[in-house]
């Protein structure tokens, strides 16, 4: 069974997500959504989300932004395969060993637990955390979790 979350009241498959983050730039979460046979995607980065028409599995449809503001809601754990994908914080790569996003009443936290010792990375709106601190975080990838078992691709 596939994690669902909830945009604009209506319920839809997480398929996969990507993170990109680089220094002096703020970072973008976008989730890889579905429903019936359409394709979505849900863009964070540090504001509002944006909902936007990807394709359809049955005809060629135009990409298009379906809503800016879009009302996210959702608690949900993120697909993350073993070897985790590439992170690196202080410039020193780090194991993502865990994900969860936690979207409710528009405050949005996504949350990367590295395993012990290290304190988990936290994302909000106001960047990215460790331990209450501010922290420097790069990543560029994207999970794949469809049916199967979830793997990762490097992205720019």
């Amino acid at each position: 069974m596939l994690p669902s979350l909830d945009v604009n009241g209506q319920s839809y498959d997480l398929d996969g997500w990507a993170l990109f983050a680089r220094p002096g730039a703020p970072p973008r979460l976008e989730l890889a959504l579905g429903l019936e046979v359409m394709i979505y995607a849900l863009e964070w980065s540090g504001g509002p989300w944006t909902l936007i028409l990807r394709d359809c599995a049955a005809a060629y449809v135009e990409p298009e932004v379906l809503d800016r503001a879009a009302r996210v809601e959702a608690r949900l754990a993120l697909p993350v395969p073993t070897p985790g994908p590439p992170l690196w914080r202080g410039g020193l790569p780090v194991d993502l060993h865990r994900a969860g996003l936690t979207v409710t009443e528009g405050q949005t936290r996504l949350l990367l637990d590295l395993g012990a010792p290290p304190p988990p990375l936290e994302l909000t709106d106001q960047g990215w955390r460790v331990g209450g601190r501010p922290a420097e975080v790069e990543a560029g990838f994207r999970v794949l979790a469809g049916r199967g078992t979830p793997q990762w691709r490097r992205e720019p």
